[in-house]
């Protein structure tokens, strides 16, 4: 979805609810700094007496985490409320911000603010055309992802780490540049000298926002991420001819002139805020990364364990303060485990915006912790690295190693440097933490793999799918739960054949089911619907599968209504399809889907079903056959304004949007199916039929199955010769082609309907035919979409025959469609069902 139409949702949601109560909405100021350890702020003497000053006029979080031990990561948990896991930042410049991540700046700027990024990004690249930090350029252009696109209106930032002391310069270089410019929005670079220190030069364009804000009497949200005291570490001389006397070691020094620079500005920008009359009603929060870098490193972690890119405490419990005079009482302390991403929650709860869909967060509101901070959260959190998982609890912290797996439980109460392993001892609490563990990362990995609902289901409540028997999609599940091989197949049109849904769905069901290896038939053939599906079944489906099946998906909607199928031979063909299926493997689940067009959209409007569905419906009441009615979730949630048809969801073959919607529409519906415990299932023998002149027993007769011709010829390897293309599986065969009228041929067969599927292209003509000398009949072979393409065309000749032995004779007819170029009949095969 574009971020233009996710912002006009936004809108909807959020509305004017800021500007409608008493209290002003508060200001918002997110500090962080970079790479900055938990014993590096305080001390005797302060190292950071501004911080300090901060902790003593607010609340100090003694235990509060970084998302991840590095710094991407961490930024994108702030600004999304989510591990950014979910969403594919898993590393430092590991991919970008996703559009389709609902971005604070963006929530806030349509719930009225000003927002405004100053400093580090590091969550894309700026700009696609010249090289530009670590990605910058054409080389990244894929995760071109900058903050003026996820909803800041003014930007002062780099993509990633500068020096922290004359920034555009490489250190002790002669002035060669560093290769890392600042960015104020499209292709607009700081081309001006940028001398000085570096987090000074940041705070005096985020004060510059701050003072055009409160001039425009507009609440901002200002979002100042500093590079200090990220390496390259260039000290500022004035810092470093302060502290000389109280740092002998050269490296030390630098380390310490950069962050007392930092502290100074955190000084700054707090007195500039009571300067100008908003402190009062301004949240601040500061907070660092991760832990510091290198084990050798000046940095500190204040004696716990680990350090930048560990999981232990020392590469993920920071720094953090928070103030807000009229909220948060001076002195208080919060000592309950907090999170980056609790940033997130936290400003949409105070500055009473609101989320605007139901995707799982990471984070919670601490709203109740600034009049209360001794209050228990009762919480769980979870951390992921490279392999490496950690999951902790109000006291406790599991630790799950990549590689061998080893796992180590610790007490962070009495044990804060993670110093005795508890695992063995506390064996049930290992197990529960284990069991959140396991159980969040499959939340993410269902984030990552898309299967997140960005929207919330329309107000009517209704689920869109119907499960029918007493155990729905047991059989499958029971059976994909017992391991070894399993076999699902989707048959289908375009929509099935295409690469979207379908992918997603075999993902989601290799999560659900690892024990299960899994085989997945892909008979999906455009143009398609359910008559030449019966037919075909056997060839397509049963040949395929090995002649087993578990699962099977049908996509025919669609291409019924638009190939005109009537409601009739609809219903015979999905029961054939159904009837062939369980006689192959009877304890078969079968899933029918209604995808959306704009045709079935316009009947819900109507407030009428589509007829085609109905058809369907009825197959699958009387065969216990469960289905999910796609079309009526998306014209229910278009109704609501959630998006739009052309813009969002694109056409009939949806764009990635769509997919993914129609892939966690399906999961919705197998996570209701397979929610509860297994119950015992019966197959029982096959329903009797609802009509008995449905296409069970449906197959393909080969074109050699023609007798007595005269005009027609076979071509071994046909091709279209005259510029149209045909589809794949139809050219390149076997055709039985004839030209000119009159064209003659005779095929026997058993059963109880005959048909044709025919090469239907720009001089496709018509047949007349009879069956066992009955009356002739014309049948017309050009399409509406005949002249772009030699279209795969089934025709029903008849199919009320009775069973037994047929003839069938065909002809050539003489007339042809006035849009035709010629009176040509191309045979794929013939289609005969019944024994």
């Amino acid at each position: 979805m574009s971020s233009r139409r996710a912002l006009a949702l936004l809108a909807a949601v959020v509305g004017s609810a800021a500007q409608t109560t008493a209290q002003p909405a508060p200001n918002v100021v997110l500090l962080m700094a970079d790479d900055l350890g938990c014993g590096d702020t305080g001390g005797e003497p302060s190292r950071t007496p501004e911080l300090d000053a901060m902790a003593a006029a607010g609340l100090r979080l003694t235990r509060f985490y970084s998302a991840s031990p590095v710094c991407s990561p961490t930024r994108g948990s702030v600004l999304t409320g989510r591990h950014p896991d979910r969403y594919g930042i898993t590393g430092a410049n590991v991919g970008h911000l996703p559009a389709t991540e609902p971005c604070l700046a963006e929530l806030l700027r349509v719930a009225g603010y000003r927002t405004g990024h100053f400093g580090k990004w590091h969550l894309g690249t700026l700009t696609v055309t010249e090289r530009d930090s670590n990605r910058g350029g054409p080389r990244g252009a894929v995760h071109y992802a900058p903050p003026w696109e996820r909803g800041f209106d003014v930007c002062f930032s780099t993509e990633a780490k500068v020096p922290t002391y004359d920034p555009m310069i490489a250190p002790g270089s002669a002035g060669r540049p560093y290769g890392t410019a600042y960015w104020t929005g499209p292709g607009q670079q700081v081309t001006a000298a940028l001398p000085g220190d570096d987090s000074t030069l940041i705070v005096d364009r985020a004060l510059d926002f701050v003072r055009d804000s409160v001039r425009e009497g507009a609440p901002f949200l200002a979002v100042v991420w500093f590079h200090a005291p990220h390496e390259p570490v260039v000290a500022d001389p004035q810092w470093t001819v302060r502290l000389a006397d109280r740092f002998a070691d050269p490296e030390e020094l630098r380390y310490r002139a950069c962050v007392a620079a930092l502290d100074a500005q955190v000084g700054r920008l707090r007195r500039e805020l009571r300067e100008l009359g908003v402190a009062d009603d301004t949240l601040l929060w500061f907070c660092s990364d991760n832990g510091p870098e290198h084990a050798d490193g000046p940095g500190s972690t204040g004696g716990l364990r680990g350090r930048k890119r560990d999981l232990y405490e020392g590469g993920v419990r920071v720094p953090a303060v928070l103030e807000w005079p009229r909220r948060i009482p001076a002195g208080a302390v919060g000592a309950l485990p907090a999170t980056t991403s609790d940033v997130f929650a936290t400003v949409l709860d105070v500055c009473r915006a609101e989320r605007p869909d139901l995707r799982p967060l990471d984070g919670r509101s601490l709203a109740p912790w600034f009049v209360e901070p001794a209050r228990s959260m009762r919480r769980r959190i979870g951390f992921s690295h490279r392999g490496w998982l950690a999951a902790m609890d109000d006291r406790y912290k599991l630790h799950v190693h990549p590689g061998d797996g080893r796992v180590e439980l610790f007490d962070l109460i009495d044990d804060p440097g993670e110093r005795r392993d508890l695992a063995v001892e506390r064996r049930e609490l290992t197990a529960e933490l284990r069991a959140f563990l396991d159980a969040w990362r499959e939340s993410c990995a269902r984030s990552s793999a898309g299967f997140d609902d960005p929207l919330p289901l329309p107000s009517s409540g209704a689920d869109f799918f119907a499960l029918r028997g007493t155990a729905p999609l047991v059989r499958s599940r029971r059976r994909f739960e017992a391991g070894g091989d399993a076999t699902v197949a989707f048959l289908g049109g375009s929509i099935t054949h295409n690469p979207g849904w379908r992918d997603l769905v075999q993902y989601d069901l290799r999560r659900r089911f690892p024990r299960a290896e899994f085989r997945f038939v892909n008979a999906g053939i455009p143009s398609f619907g359910s008559v030449p599906d019966a037919f075909r079944f056997e060839q397509d489906v049963i040949g395929p599968s090995g002649g087993r099946l578990d699962l099977l998906f049908v996509d025919a909607a669609v291409n019924d209504a638009a190939n005109g199928c009537d409601a009739l031979r609809s219903r015979r063909a999905m029961e054939g399809i159904v009837r062939q299926a369980r006689r192959v493997s009877p304890g078969v689940d079968v899933v029918f889907l209604y995808f959306a067009d704009p045709a079935k959209l316009a009947d819900y409007d109507r407030g009428t079903t589509p007829a085609v569905i109905e058809a369907h419906e009825v197959v699958a009441r009387h065969y216990g056959v469960c289905s999910v009615d796609l079309a009526r979730e998306v014209q229910a949630r278009i109704a609501v304004g959630q998006f739009d048809w052309r813009r969002d969801f694109r056409d009939l073959h949806p764009s990635d949007f769509g997919q993914t919607l129609y892939a966690r529409s399906i999961a919705r519906t197998l996570d209701a199916a397979w929610s509860g415990a297994v119950a015992d299932a019966d197959p029982g023998p096959l329903s009797e039929p609802l009509d008995p002149s449905c296409y069970d027993g449906g197959r393909l007769l080969p074109v050699g199955a023609a007798t007595e011709i005269d005009g027609f010829r076979v071509v071994p390897d046909w091709e279209p010769t005259e510029g149209r293309p045909a589809r794949e599986g139809f050219h390149g065969v076997p055709i039985l082609e004839a030209t000119a009228p009159e064209a003659s041929l005779r095929v026997a067969f058993r059963g109880h309907a005959i048909g044709l599927l025919t090469n239907s292209g720009p001089d496709a003509g018509r047949v007349r035919f009879r069956v066992d000398g009955g009356h002739w009949v014309e049948r017309e072979l050009f399409t509406p979409w005949s002249r772009g393409l030699h279209l795969p065309w089934a025709t029903i000749l008849g199919d009320e025959l009775g069973p037994g032995d047929h003839v069938l004779e065909l002809r050539v007819a003489s007339e042809r469609h006035a849009s035709s170029a010629g009176t040509a009949v191309r045979i794929r095969w013939f289609l005969a069902a019944g024994d």
